[in-house]
């Protein structure tokens, strides 16, 4: 019953996150069908607790039957207008083949190769999702905030910012100021069971760590075709803090593929060779844009502004060169509103902060000693990231020209105004308590690890192509 539970589960919210890809690509597929299945899977996710907690705080209880009212009524108003705009009008799948492929003769080293990497990633994988469904969480964030947000929604079943921590104590302004998406999501999968399971409420997780895999090998299939998209699936799924972060029930990895999908959309846009097919990228690249902001507090605090200009200046890079925009620019405006609106109006509604479960505006800028040291031994120094940090730093010099030139600029300026943005907050706040226990920094590379590993490929092919040739 756990294993139909988790079916039923997810095969709902990928439905309602597939059908809402649709409807952004409008009339030009531009996603194959299981990148279409994997960003519907993480998207949809937010997408359909963003329904659900619209209904909750309109007072629905947080029942079965609400969580199934709730997403059937958003599936059908989502589908309905894409399958009928189907049978009425015309549309295309563009042929997204990668224009690069790789020969793989059956027996040839190359196979062999591929397939023992692929046999060891299984391997890794699945001893992963073992630990993760098989063994009771300890780590901080699960149990006192998305695991224990979720349980409080499921057994008092409503939305409710009051979190009994016991011996007395009830707090209402911390880890409740982060987006409820994770939380109502391992809600609704207890809910469809019947009964609170760690192992079927955790289980999500490493399926976000397969879409992620999945989502970078189909933007880099596309940009530099198969050889060079598989060799970024198998350097993400090496690095071994990813793949730890895809066996714990935390929240960072569900942040990198909203990030990585809006900022490969970008990209794609940017090499579209039509009108229809760039806006198509663009309305995807929004809507994960906007969905972004109800994951965590991040979110709109830290990535939002900075997604925001560097958008902005795509949008002016299309203009100059004759693309046509506007619409797309309005796409974008309207379901920012739309999702990001009632969200923000309900955290100051109720004063909600925005920092990391403190409040920004109570934060004090001085500059905190050892911060620097500690950064650098994090990215440089632990088994974290094994040699990936080193190369990436020397690849952005070595490749420098490539990396600040159209079309890669979007995706350097972002890692690069982000990994300030959070060394900013670091260095110069009381967060640095998280620097210096080895426990924020991290966390903010872990999310935008995705989009370093596709211009790490993406710069080492331009140095291979440049030396070969």
């Amino acid at each position: 019953m756990i294993f139909v539970a988790f079916l039923i589960g997810t095969a709902l919210i990928t439905a309602v996150g597939w059908y809402a890809l649709r409807a952004a690509e409008g009339s030009v597929h531009v996603l194959w069908w299981w990148e279409r299945a994997a960003a519907g899977f993480v998207l949809g996710s937010t997408l359909s607790m963003f329904a659900v907690f619209l209904a909750a705080i309109a007072g629905m209880p947080l029942t079965r039957w609400t969580f199934c009212a709730v997403l059937l009524g958003s599936l059908a108003c989502i589908a309905i207008p894409v399958l009928l705009k189907h049978r009425m009008q015309p549309h295309s799948t563009l042929p997204t083949a990668p224009s690069h492929s790789l020969s793989i003769i059956p027996g040839s080293l190359l196979f062999w190769g591929i397939l023992l990497l692929a046999l060891w990633t299984a391997v890794k994988v699945a001893t992963g999702a073992v630990l993760l469904t098989a063994t009771p969480p300890f780590q901080d964030d699960v149990i006192n905030n998305w695991n224990f947000r979720g349980k409080v929604f499921y057994y008092a079943q409503e939305f409710t910012l009051e979190l009994q921590r016991g011996y007395g104590v009830v707090e209402s302004d911390r880890v409740s100021s982060y987006p409820p998406s994770v939380p109502l999501l391992k809600t609704w999968y207890a809910s469809l069971y019947g009964t609170w399971h760690e192992g079927l409420v955790n289980a999500m997780h490493i399926l976000w760590y397969l879409c992620a895999l999945l989502l970078l090998f189909g933007a880099l299939c596309r940009m530099v075709g198969t050889g060079w998209a598989l060799i970024g699936a198998y350097a993400l799924s090496s690095i071994p803090l990813y793949l730890i972060h895809g066996s714990v029930a935390y929240a960072d990895l569900f942040v990198s593929i909203h990030l990585f999908f809006t900022l490969s959309q970008l990209l794609l846009a940017l090499r579209a060779t039509g009108d229809a097919e760039r806006s198509a990228h663009l309305r995807l690249g929004a809507l994960a844009l906007a969905l972004l902001t109800f994951t965590k507090n991040e979110g709109i605090a830290l990535y939002l502004p900075i997604l925001a200009l560097v958008a902005a200046t795509v949008f002016l890079y299309m203009r100059r060169k004759g693309a046509a925009i506007a619409r797309p620019a309005l796409w974008t405006g309207t379901v920012l509103l739309i999702i990001a609106g009632p969200w923000l109006l309900y955290k100051f509604r109720y004063g909600l902060p925005f920092g990391n479960a403190k409040a920004v505006s109570g934060l004090q800028f001085a500059w905190q000693p050892g911060v620097l040291r500690a950064v650098f031994i994090n990215l440089f120094f632990e088994g974290n990231w094994l040699l990936f940090m080193p190369l990436f730093v020397l690849l952005l010099l070595r490749e420098w020209r490539s990396a600040f030139a159209w079309p890669l600029l979007p995706a350097t300026g972002f890692i690069l105004l982000a990994f300030l943005a959070q060394m900013g907050v670091f260095l110069f706040t009381s967060v640095s308590v998280e620097a210096l226990n080895q426990t924020g920094v991290a966390r903010g590379v872990i999310q935008l690890l995705p989009i370093m590993v596709m211009l790490a490929v993406l710069l080492t092919r331009t140095w291979w192509l440049r030396h070969r040739g």
